[in-house]
């Protein structure tokens, strides 16, 4: 929003800095893979209370033994000392209900790419959680604002679509919506910062940017490479070239050839139109193609002896 002055003459122009949510405790739905980095990643960089849900109680667990295993890992790595990392174990609280979510500032979903399930999921959520919480989604291929269809304040959902392996990817993708004001979009700016992410925002559209520029790339590497394989036909070849010990071959280009290689010592194989009829050495045809020496030895004879000793 600008505001125009006209005290003394001048005219200043003035933004207005949207407000953030102060976010003091985080909420992620779903404990599979991706939830399970995004939880290790937000109470190692965020070191806030982080509350975890899932209707499996397996999954919590591995998620929780996941997050220990990492922890445990920077510890010996020297990163960490082991009271920092019993403390950062101590923040991460898991339910299979909605009510831990309560005292939430910014609430994420990870669960499966399903349309109603995510409908499910935040129709849950916004029963339980303040009026000013940020309701997140990490969705990849599915459109914000048809997640966002049907709530009751819509304007506080965004997409947070981080990538995977999320602790190596910098980049995530803030996908603004149909309703999504600007509160909700700084505060999802400014946690990725703190995160140590690269936040990136992006229009909601079909999968959004990333993936875009990725199923373009690997359609245009599908119809180069089917382009490529449909242009390959077998060549005319001489046998002289395509033999790897580089002999003299008699090929006759011929369809009734009946040799796969080029010679005895070869192992390379030759079109079917250019095998060889008959052995390499007793081919006059590629025989004057040679010195005398190499005449010699292909007829059978020592060219050092005179008198044609036969080495065989």
């Amino acid at each position: 929003m600008r505001s125009t002055s006209s005290s003394g003459g001048r005219r200043s122009d003035r933004v207005s800095t949207p407000s953030r949510v102060t976010v003091t405790k985080v909420g992620i739905v779903g404990a599979g893979l991706m939830a399970t980095q995004l939880a290790a990643l937000f109470v190692r960089r965020l070191e806030l209370p982080l509350v975890i849900a899932d209707v499996d109680e397996q999954a919590l667990e591995r998620a929780r033994g996941a997050i220990e295993a990492e922890l445990a890992g920077l510890v010996a790595k020297g990163r960490y000392e082991e009271g920092k990392a019993r403390f950062l174990a101590s923040l991460v609280h898991t339910t299979t209900g909605r009510a831990e979510f309560a005292g939430c500032e910014l609430v994420l979903e990870a669960v499966f790419e399903q349309l109603e399930l995510k409908h499910t999921v935040f129709a849950e959520l916004e029963a339980v959680v303040a009026p000013s919480c940020v309701l997140a989604t990490n969705t990849s291929a599915l459109s914000v604002s048809a997640i966002a269809a049907g709530l009751e304040h819509p304007e506080r959902v965004v997409g947070m679509h981080f990538f995977n392996p999320v602790g190596l990817l910098p980049l995530v993708e803030i996908v603004r919506g149909e309703w999504t004001d600007d509160a909700t979009v700084a505060t999802a700016f400014e946690l990725t910062a703190k995160l140590r992410k690269r936040p990136l925002l992006v229009q909601d559209a079909p999968a959004f940017v990333v993936n875009r520029i990725l199923t373009r790339l690997l359609r245009w590497c599908s119809l180069r490479s089917s382009a490529v394989i449909r242009s390959k036909r077998p060549t005319r070849r001489s046998s002289a070239s395509a033999c790897r010990w580089r002999r003299p071959c008699c090929c006759s280009w011929s369809a009734r050839a009946s040799r796969s290689t080029c010679s005895r010592r070869c192992t390379m194989p030759i079109p079917t139109a250019s095998r060889c009829r008959k052995p390499w050495r007793t081919t006059p045809r590629a025989a004057t193609r040679f010195p005398s020496s190499t005449r010699a030895r292909l007829a059978g004879r020592d060219p050092r002896d005179g008198a044609g000793r036969d080495r065989r």
